[in-house]
């Protein structure tokens, strides 16, 4: 497996994320946004990396990535990875998760 695409929910979280931290410091934002893509790039190579969590996901067939004070949260559906969302470590999951699009 090589392929990851983001969910469109996670795309914007990414955007608000590196837009807030671009305020006070781009290079802050630059080097962030390099470690997402390049823990993306990880992901889609070894899905299994990562590591469930029932205390924020229950059921759902979720797993957690860290990067940094932020979590990859990713599903493998088809062969492909797929990022559900991209969330500050302190976001209170378990009531973000069911507003995403398919993560129930």
């Amino acid at each position: 497996m090589s392929r990851f695409v983001l969910a469109p929910q996670a795309a914007e979280d990414i955007e608000r994320i590196l837009s807030y931290i671009e305020r006070d410091d781009p290079t802050a934002a630059d080097r962030l946004q390099a470690r997402l893509w390049g823990a993306f790039r990880r992901l889609a190579e070894f899905p299994e990396a990562g590591h469930a969590r029932k205390d924020l996901a229950g059921d759902r067939p979720i797993l957690f990535w860290p990067v940094g004070r932020y979590l990859i949260l990713y599903r493998v559906r088809s062969g492909v990875v797929e990022i559900v969302a991209v969330l500050h470590g302190r976001r209170d999951i378990p009531s973000v998760l069911p507003e995403r699009d398919g993560a129930e």
